[in-house]
């Protein structure tokens, strides 16, 4: 699964991109960074490795020189905003050690963010398809290993599963974290093949039926809807964005053999009983939980009023103390943990990037390739949130810091390439 070289359709004029690094430097940064994103797939431990390699990665960006943009100066004050919310809410439970430790993970996400902000700086095509790689078998490891505990190899279910064994979580400690992962690196793939920049299309379709397989595993609706809408929106960019009949031919044969190998492997999960019985019952848009004033959409109803009140909301993890469980809607759950001050933030935050993912994607830039794969990943994942709580998502902020990058770089770019304004003709009348 090797991506081309890319190939916008235009070509870029003289810019001025970061200095280059030594050969040596740069495979210093682009190992601790591959290592970093292959570490997203093991998070069942605290600290995770992804924690442990961030350090290092941080040190290593010091060493060898990065810079954080000016034109990051307002995700700065949002996220900024957002974590001096939580911390302002904290006041309030600062007995609660799980509360402390929940705001400072808060404040790490934002260095997460800022990092991978500071990546698409330099060498910017190269980073992004080195991410994606490093994503996509990410994605592969997650995947085997909750299939290995779905189908309890080694006694590994113990391990590799939640919900006594009934749904695949892999290394991650819930399935509706696990699915959602998964679908990143998916969605790469598929990008990849659809827009003809993977050599290997069959073993490329081959991994991508297995992937969508450990997402069907993960029995998370959350996360069967967020692959659904990646795919669709990397077949809907593409025949959107493309410039020839070729192209759009390749998108709609590429797309009709993902979908006969989907349906071959969906009828064969099908005969599994246990597995169509599982399916049968989470598919099923309200589950017993959802419903009913102390279910999930009632304890939002609830909450709402009550948040209206309370500037600093109800202090950060104590939604749960007051209905149950968690909100599972990010937006309620930052006005809750956040406050006023944070939920806003976020809030912006979100609207913000909707705006720049979306006009980033249908913008003919060097960059739109790389920005079609990365917001078809991360507007999906947005849209989750209505359904669960994606604040501490690690790759919900790689990917975010990565579509600001390049939003930089793509507004660098219009900027050096924009037409010269003549200059305004004075003339000079005599008395």
């Amino acid at each position: 699964m090797t991506f081309a070289p890319a190939h916008s359709g235009i070509a870029p004029a003289p810019f001025a991109y970061t200095a280059r690094r030594g050969p040596p430097v740069a495979a210093v940064q682009n190992g601790i960074l591959r290592l970093l994103v292959l570490c997203g797939a093991i998070v069942f431990i605290e600290p995770s490795p992804f924690e442990v390699v961030f350090t290092l990665a941080g040190l290593v960006m010091l060493l060898t020189g990065f810079r954080l943009p000016r034109e990051s100066i307002p995700l700065i004050v949002l996220l900024t905003l957002f974590n001096l919310g939580g911390a302002i809410s904290l006041t309030e439970v600062t007995e609660d050690q799980k509360a402390v430790i929940f705001t400072a993970v808060s404040v790490y996400m934002l260095a997460v963010t800022l990092f991978f902000v500071i990546i698409m700086m330099d060498r910017t095509h190269e980073r992004v398809a080195l991410i994606q790689r490093a994503q996509i078998l990410a994605a592969v490891i997650a995947a085997i290993a909750g299939t290995l505990g779905y189908f309890n190899v080694a006694g590994l279910s113990s391990l590799f599963t939640a919900f006594s064994g009934t749904r695949a979580s892999g290394m991650f400690k819930d399935p509706n974290v696990f699915g959602p992962f998964i679908a990143v690196g998916a969605t790469f793939l598929f990008h990849g093949v659809v827009s003809g920049r993977t050599r290997h299309v069959t073993l490329s379709v081959l991994t991508l039926v297995f992937l969508s397989f450990a997402v069907l595993i993960s029995f998370s609706r959350g996360a069967w809807g967020v692959m659904g809408l990646s795919l669709a929106m990397v077949v809907g960019l593409n025949l959107l964005t493309s410039r020839s009949w070729a192209q759009r031919r390749r998108i709609a044969w590429v797309t009709s053999l993902f979908l006969l190998c989907g349906l071959v492997a969906g009828a064969a999960v099908l005969t599994n009983r246990s597995m169509a019985n599982m399916l049968e019952e989470r598919a099923v848009l309200l589950q017993s939980y959802d419903s009913g004033e102390t279910g999930r959409f009632g304890n939002q109803k609830r909450s709402i009023p009550l948040l209206l009140d309370l500037p600093n909301g109800f202090g950060p993890l104590q939604f749960d103390k007051r209905f149950g469980e968690n909100p599972h809607n990010v937006f309620i759950f930052a006005f809750s943990s956040y406050g006023w001050l944070g939920g806003i933030s976020y809030l912006s935050f979100v609207i913000i990037t909707c705006v720049i993912g979306w006009r980033m994607a249908f913008q003919r830039t060097p960059f739109q390739h790389d920005a079609i794969a990365l917001w078809c990943c991360l507007f999906p994942q947005i849209a989750q949130g209505f359904q669960i709580d994606t604040d501490h998502w690690r790759h919900f902020w790689m990917l975010s810091g990565m579509v600001w990058g390049l939003a930089i770089m793509a507004s660098r770019w219009k900027a050096a390439n924009a037409p010269a304004q003549p200059h305004a003709s004075v003339s000079n009348s005599r008395a």
